[in-house]
């Protein structure tokens, strides 16, 4: 199953997401039981500043993506002040690179 992790950072924290990135990526890299379809971070209106996160991910069940959610450094950090996830279906894909 395909799912959609939409996740917003606590606001007034500068520097958390920079002080625990490097765990992020590791993390992401480290697992076995989810595959990352997509993921990138989510911009503030200018364009400028990272304020959260995307990712859309394979796993066998929902409770694997949440699990592999919960588990992520940002998370477990307090990077991340909400989280969403549902389950997801590509009806279109362009492959589309932003600049």
């Amino acid at each position: 199953m395909l799912a959609a992790i939409h996740c917003l950072d606590v606001p007034g924290q500068p520097g958390l997401r920079d002080k625990h990135y490097d765990a992020h990526r590791a993390y992401l890299k480290s697992q076995t039981d989810v595959y990352l379809v997509m993921t990138g971070p989510l911009l503030d209106d200018a364009g400028d500043t990272r304020i959260g996160s995307l990712l859309i991910v394979q796993a066998d069940d929902l409770e694997t993506v949440r699990r592999f959610s919960d588990n992520d450094p940002f998370h477990t950090n307090g990077v991340f002040g909400e989280v969403r996830i549902n389950p997801f279906i590509i009806a279109n894909s362009n492959s589309v690179q932003s600049t």
